[in-house]
């Protein structure tokens, strides 16, 4: 699973037409009209899926996955050298100026760890404004299928990404373990995954000329 799902693993679908309905409704996409009786007509969304191939989360994500490995790399290379001056500092003779450079070093010190908490600060502001975008946009376009397609109940669940997992012990935990609700059984034609893939990806591409490192869907909204 990619590390973007981690970080998106939070996710859940709500229904809500907002700005993204009327831009539908201005395509003359015209949704389908709500009946008088339930149907029970449902789709479900395997989330897992949904996040790993939606080509701008993972770009996102992967970007701000380096932007943190280079950051843990600069710190790393300041905290190495202020601990090279520190035992420099110890060798200098003249007891006022090892003490002058031991406290100007314990000031440098105190400026990085600031600088990371900073960082961290930073980092999770960029990481909550990730989800927040990716959130809106799952939104929009489950509202667009399920309004185009009459259903009148979306579920999400979070099932294997790699039919070759089927029925092995990742497969096994994964709903053992899991305390929501999980689809059991379904009909083939509930599920409405790639439709949801295919639709992101074309109204929600990555910046132009960045491609992820993962995900291979490609398809045109359905």
């Amino acid at each position: 699973m990619k590390k973007t799902l981690f970080v998106m693993a939070a996710l859940a679908a709500t229904a809500g037409m907002g700005v993204f309905g009327t831009w539908v409704s201005a395509q003359n996409v015209t949704p389908a009209s709500a009946p008088t009786k339930p149907t029970m007509k449902i789709g479900i969304i395997n989330l897992n899926m949904v996040l790993k191939e939606f080509k701008k989360a993972n770009v996102m994500g992967e970007s701000l996955i380096k932007q943190a490995q280079e950051k843990e790399t600069q710190v790393k290379a300041k905290e190495e050298a202020l601990q090279k001056k520190g035992i420099e500092a110890q060798k200098i003779l003249d007891q006022a100026q090892r003490d002058a450079e031991v406290r100007r070093l314990q000031q440098e010190q105190l400026a990085l760890q600031n600088e990371v908490i900073d960082s961290k600060k930073a980092f999770a502001k960029m990481q909550s404004d990730m989800a927040v975008d990716v959130y809106s946009n799952l939104n929009q376009v489950i509202d667009s299928i399920a309004r185009t397609q009459g259903l009148e109940l979306v579920l999400t669940y979070p099932d294997i990404t790699d039919p070759k997992e089927r029925g092995k012990s990742v497969d096994a935990f994964r709903v053992l373990a899991n305390q929501s609700a999980m689809v059991a059984w379904k009909h083939p034609g509930l599920d409405i995954t790639e439709s949801v893939i295919a639709t992101l990806n074309h109204y929600f591409p990555p910046p132009p000329g960045v491609v992820p490192a993962a995900g291979t869907s490609t398809g045109n909204p359905k």
